[in-house]
């Protein structure tokens, strides 16, 4: 994957900057990007599982009692098919935000178990793409921040940008407001 620019609108959603190819009009997130560039140098497999027993992230965090988390894979993640953690009033990311990604993701597979089976159902999750991020960093030894910038955004030229907090008390200086859709439930 070439990846062709950052795009981003005047109204800006958390989950809209995204990596763009002009060529296919193909727009991907920079965490996907970031996981896509591991699977091109054959240092991930997209049927690789993420949580267990000779899993990337091992023994990194606990295993939900019934084994269900121990099954997700990069695809599910990617695909938003894990069976769990939807983007809704009972988002992970939503109900912990003071939390750390490890506190998060050790509370959240402690707490939420999976509601259907990986890959049997599509349910749009940032929890998922949160632990896309804490893979990156466990294959490359960087942190997410650093890879995405060096990996993807330096190949697009882009040089001043920053990794968004989780609240708007983290917003940084000139990083862009982000607005509720009509309807959506807002989760922070």
């Amino acid at each position: 994957m070439v990846a062709s620019m950052i795009a981003r609108t005047t109204r800006t959603w958390p989950q809209s900057v995204f990596v763009a190819d002009i060529a296919k009009k193909d727009q991907v997130p920079p965490d996907s990007a970031g996981i896509f560039t591991l699977f091109e140098a054959g240092k991930l497999q997209l049927d690789k599982r993420v949580f267990g027993p000779d899993s990337i992230l091992g023994d990194d965090y606990p295993w939900s009692a019934d084994g269900s988390d121990q099954r997700i894979t990069i695809e599910h993640l990617l695909t938003h098919t894990t069976g769990g953690w939807a983007n809704d009033a009972r988002d992970p990311m939503g109900l912990n935000k003071e939390m750390n990604h490890r506190d998060l993701i050790t509370w959240t597979l402690e707490h939420m178990p999976l509601a259907v089976a990986p890959g049997t159902s599509f349910v749009y999750s940032n929890f998922g793409y949160c632990v896309l991020g804490r893979v990156i960093e466990k294959l490359t030894g960087q942190t997410y921040e650093q890879y995405i910038r060096e990996n993807i955004l330096k190949r697009c030229g882009i040089i001043d940008m920053q990794i968004a907090g989780n609240r708007s008390t983290d917003r940084a200086i000139n990083e862009v407001k982000y607005y509720v859709r009509p309807g959506a439930i807002r989760t922070g």
